[in-house]
């Protein structure tokens, strides 16, 4: 692989080593906020406070399966495909919470009325968010990461990054 256009900053311990091919390129592109979705009107304040439930996530976010495998029998971690179906499975009742990312749980609840009855109950963990390329572009990491940093100093970056969101709302 090339690269990825986003991961957290500590991808290599969430993935335990499994992309050693892969340099983070050392300019944060975002911060986001790890929340956990419920039909109930709990208060989930940790990690630890999902220990009785039974939770969904989508697939692939590492940091999310290492922190739950930790807490959560495996038979009460529920893996799916995308976050709509996870939130399909907490509408359904079939799970007590489904963990994702704070924006795009708000943003599926906004836009699909069988959400409606689906509330953000916690902010589990705030995650910071790196690209990643392969090894052999390291010649290449240094300029990416400082070709970022001025374009936020002269506002490009969140021009675009405004402009990003927006098309996905």
């Amino acid at each position: 692989m090339d690269g990825e256009l986003h991961r957290v900053f500590n991808f290599h311990e969430v993935s335990d080593g499994k992309y050693p091919n892969l340099i983070r390129i050392d300019s944060e592109l975002m911060s986001i906020w790890i929340s956990a979705f419920s039909t109930k009107r709990v208060k989930i304040n940790s990690w630890q406070d999902l220990k009785y439930l039974n939770v969904a996530y989508y697939r692939g976010r590492k940091n999310v399966e290492k922190f739950l495998s930790t807490v959560i029998p495996e038979k009460r971690i529920f893996k799916v495909s995308d976050d709509k179906t996870a939130f399909q499975l907490l509408a359904a009742q079939r799970i007590d919470v489904v963990i994702s990312e704070s924006f795009e749980g708000r943003r599926l609840m906004k836009n699909n009325y069988e959400f409606s009855d689906i509330y953000e109950v916690g902010k589990l963990d705030e995650t910071r968010i790196f690209s990643y390329i392969n090894k052999k572009y390291q010649h290449l990491s240094v300029k990416i990461a400082n070709t970022l940093d001025e374009m936020k100093k002269d506002g490009t970056f969140s021009q675009i990054f405004n402009r990003v969101i927006k098309s996905i709302k």
